[in-house]
């Protein structure tokens, strides 16, 4: 999931609750708290961590003690010591110092032999200084690494809300204007988060360079440009429905036929009629201010319960003024310039060409492939209805026609560089323009879902939320994200207290049991020790 450009209102989530949290693997039972408490609990649960390792060592110690009951071996009877001493610890630097000198490194009952073979030394030496030197810092991310899985809380569902959405109710294009309005905030924020995008995430999309169907002379072409991307259930943030991924697919091709004809009286207007339907006109003209405007236009009658659609994106840069010569069909100007100001400027040319286009929109789930209006029907997946009207109303139409339509002077990448009447034609191209808009298409899908929290609800402009109240425990199966947020693993935070204790017990029961071969009769002592204790003081 694509975090969103803002910070996550508190009031949107819940903290405290059990919940799925989505994984690449499936999904992990958690929970959520503030990154205060995430802190406290690492804290704690490193504490019982570095509890449970010496518990471990102690057992590793045991089973020496077990060993050297049967083992004449005296590093084994140094375990014995080293375990009944009060300081362990103080022992073990004790007598490897008196090993690493060499003199005390022979038995004191066999001065020809050595009391402990270097082999031994070596293997307590790597032992106790791995044991003390590393444990304290691999302990806490230890930690970190399973106790403490993430940045996710789950939403509130009364923090949903979903405008309706023309194409998902009666068809009333009249909802399109404020609809637009609503959700415009939510294209500002994906496509902010586009241009600042790292390489991982522009990787997330594949834009195919141009190939050129046809030269048609003097500049221009019919080009084809592809592009596809995936999101998976846990990319969209959903706590369920692991294996469902959608798989977005399109192509986009230069279109010179729809231009029906030029105007040059009063403001210059070139008429288009888009999928040469004479009803669907549109008209590309200097009055929308001499920058590049991006337009689209998604006929309703192509049915969008299909998983393929049609739709176009139409091109208003017709007579803006450029200080450098473009070659690209969206921003072709002429080659003459005229003088200004010490400058050459050149005008883009009239009848700049559409894009027609189709984008494939097809989820996928266990072999099974299905449009976005039949989520519900796929075997086995359980998908509520409710969660379908959801993605149907958001992503129904291709989702990069609503980028486009809500975005309009700022859409293209041509319009970061372009200043007042004057734009870099050289550099801009519908290809830098596709890269733009499929990248920010898709931030905005990963983020739907979150989005749906951070509508501004005391405007909706009339437009009721899709979702009734009784429907809202089934929509809001997804998480939000926060950097004031600390997902705790469930399975962690019980295991670890339980482990704690059980390993305690274990190791003193077996203290109990497990007792060495021999002692002296007076301080309870092994005699392998009583010797060791004796090389010591020589």
């Amino acid at each position: 999931m694509v975090y969103p450009a803002e910070a996550q209102p508190r009031y949107t989530y819940l903290l405290w609750h059990i919940f799925n949290y989505p994984t690449a693997a499936g999904h992990e039972a958690a929970f959520a708290v503030t990154k205060n408490w995430g802190d406290s609990i690492n804290s704690l649960y490193s504490v019982l961590l570095e509890v449970i390792l010496v518990q471990a060592f102690h057992l590793l110690i045991l089973a020496f003690v077990y060993v050297g009951n049967r083992s004449s071996s005296d590093s084994i009877h140094l375990a014995t010591k080293v375990f009944y001493e009060d300081e362990p610890a103080a022992v073990l630097l004790r007598v490897l110092s008196r090993f690493t000198g060499g003199r005390v490194s022979q038995n004191p009952t066999s001065p020809s032999n050595r009391a402990i073979k270097r082999y031994e030394q070596t293997l307590l030496l790597v032992v106790i200084g791995v044991t003390v030197l590393f444990v304290p810092k691999i302990v806490p991310a230890f930690a970190i690494h399973g106790l403490l899985i993430g940045t996710s809380a789950p939403v509130d569902p009364l923090q949903v809300y979903v405008p309706e959405s023309p194409w998902f109710t009666t068809g009333n294009v009249g909802l399109q204007i404020p609809l637009e309005a609503l959700a415009q905030p939510r294209y500002l924020r994906a496509v902010g988060q586009a241009d600042t995008a790292s390489i991982d995430l522009q990787n997330k999309v594949t834009v195919t360079a141009p190939v050129t169907l046809q030269n048609l002379g003097k500049g221009e072409q019919i080009l084809e440009i592809g592009y596809n991307y995936s999101l998976t259930a846990q990319d969209l943030g959903l706590q369920n429905f692991h294996g469902l991924q959608l798989n977005v697919q399109g192509s986009c091709h230069t279109e010179y036929g729809w231009l029906n004809n030029t105007e040059s009286e009063g403001t210059s207007t070139d008429v288009y009629n888009i999928f040469g339907d004479d009803s669907i006109n549109w008209k590309a003209s200097p009055y929308y201010g001499y920058v590049p405007i991006a337009f689209s236009d998604f006929p309703k009658a192509s049915g969008t319960f299909r998983i393929n659609n049609t739709y176009a994106i139409m091109i208003s840069s017709m007579q803006c003024d450029s200080f450098t010569i473009g070659t690209d069909p969206w921003y072709l100007t002429n080659t003459t310039g005229t003088p200004y100001n010490g400058d050459t400027v050149y005008n883009v040319l009239r009848g700049r060409p559409g894009l027609s286009c189709w984008q494939s929109d097809e989820w996928t789930y266990k072999d099974q492939s299905s449009s976005t209006w039949n989520l519900s029907s796929i075997s086995g997946l359980n998908f509520p209805q409710s969660l379908r009207n959801v993605f149907y109303n958001l992503i129904g139409p291709p989702s990069i026609f609503s980028t486009a339509t809500a975005l309009g002077s700022i859409a293209l990448a041509s319009s970061t560089t372009a200043q007042l009447y004057t734009i870099d034609a050289a550099s801009s191209s519908i290809y830098n323009d596709m890269q733009r808009l499929v990248l920010t298409t898709y931030i905005s899908t990963a983020n739907l879902l979150v989005d749906t929290t951070l509508y501004n609800k005391t405007n909706t402009y009339g437009l009721n939320s899709i979702v009734s109240s009784g429907d809202l425990d089934q929509v809001a199966q997804f998480v939000v994200s926060d950097q004031n947020i600390t997902t705790v693993s469930l399975a962690y935070a019980i295991g670890i207290p339980i482990g704690t204790v059980l390993i305690y017990l274990i190791v003193k029961l077996l203290k109990i049991y497990v007792q060495p071969r021999a002692f002296d009769g007076v301080s309870r002592t092994p005699e392998a020790v009583v010797r060791i204790n004796e090389a010591e003081k020589a």
